[in-house]
């Protein structure tokens, strides 16, 4: 882990990782219930931020002892989401965000015979449930809005994007907690060098600086209200 003002690096080497039983290898950049000493620690109303591959026909279950959304990004293969009655199909190029209440069980199942599915999943924290279903597809120097919600207590943005090699980009984030994290390629930003995997903390920003180092970088963008 780094630190710089108003700043937090979690290098992809520092994340906890766990594996369950062979089937399961998650990699937490954030970690639900962490010591407030631990690089993955919470970020404001970020709750989670984990990489996880399951392999096929097995299940990553979750139980909160809070109310808390649930987002989910596959990056390989197809994540069924059940919790309660509830079952979600959510595919590459597919975002899903839910609502989970405190100590209610959601599953992520791969349901493949013969191979994993890789997917990205964070929770956080916020005033009024949300369930929401968002497609897109990536263009190159363009960030798109996955999610966007307003309420009193301020805003929530999830964004994903794609920029080529060189192209910057500025973002003036709409929440005081922005958490960034490099899917593919290499990106610089806020002067800190970041690579596939690490995530960046970031609060109180009124403007965020970034450029791509490499061909076709991906990030997602998580803006939180606190």
């Amino acid at each position: 882990m780094i630190i710089k003002q108003n700043t937090r690096i979690i290098l992809s080497e520092n994340r906890k990782n766990s594996y369950q039983n062979g089937k399961v290898l998650s990699k937490d950049s954030i970690t639900y219930k962490r010591s407030p000493t631990e690089p993955t620690r919470h970020f404001g109303p970020l709750r989670l931020f984990r990489e996880v591959t399951v392999a096929e026909q097995q299940s990553e279950k979750f139980i909160f002892d809070e109310a808390i959304q649930i987002l989910i990004l596959p990056i390989i293969g197809t994540v069924q989401v059940a919790c309660g009655d509830d079952t979600y199909l959510v595919a590459v190029d597919e975002s899903l965000i839910i609502h989970i209440p405190a100590d209610t069980a959601i599953s992520l199942v791969n349901n493949y015979k013969s191979s994993a599915i890789h997917y990205l999943v964070a929770g956080f924290v916020y005033d009024h449930p949300i369930t929401g279903f968002s497609k897109f597809n990536l263009q190159p120097d363009k960030s798109i809005s996955l999610f966007e919600y307003k309420n009193e207590n301020g805003f929530l943005n999830i964004h994903i994007g794609k920029w080529r090699g060189r192209s910057s980009g500025t973002i003036t984030p709409s929440s005081k907690h922005v958490f960034a994290f490099v899917i593919q390629g290499a990106i610089e930003m806020e002067d800190c060098l970041l690579q596939k995997a690490d995530g960046l903390a970031m609060y109180g920003k009124e403007i965020i600086n970034f450029e791509a180092l490499s061909s076709e970088a991906i990030m997602i963008f998580l803006e939180l209200n606190s």
